[in-house]
């Protein structure tokens, strides 16, 4: 949890989930609601959990906004990223930036 957090803690926040709210079993940042419910990130440990495919993705609106989340995720340490881009209503694999793991 605790290698999690710190990746995690090094671009999230930069994505506006500027709050944390750790817990025993779980973590989670959040965007700054108030008393309403906001956007979060949650991840939590499994003893099982073993390496796969899964991926996260994040919303931008340009080109220029990837290419700032794909360096603010790289200089965390993240080292599969694949860009997609939506076209057309469509979204597109555009080029895979690192295939390291």
């Amino acid at each position: 949890m605790a290698a999690a957090r710190k990746f995690y803690g090094k671009f999230l926040p930069q994505l506006g989930f500027v709050k944390e709210k750790p817990g025993r079993y779980y973590h989670t940042f959040y965007s700054a609601g108030g008393d309403k419910p906001s956007e979060f990130f949650g991840f939590t440990r499994d003893k099982n959990h073993k390496p796969n495919r899964t991926r996260i993705a994040f919303w931008a609106d340009t080109r220029e906004e990837v290419d700032k989340l794909a360096e603010l995720v790289r200089d965390a340490g993240g080292k599969a990223l694949v860009k997609f881009v939506a076209e057309k209503g469509r979204s597109l694999r555009n080029d895979l930036i690192s295939a390291k793991r």
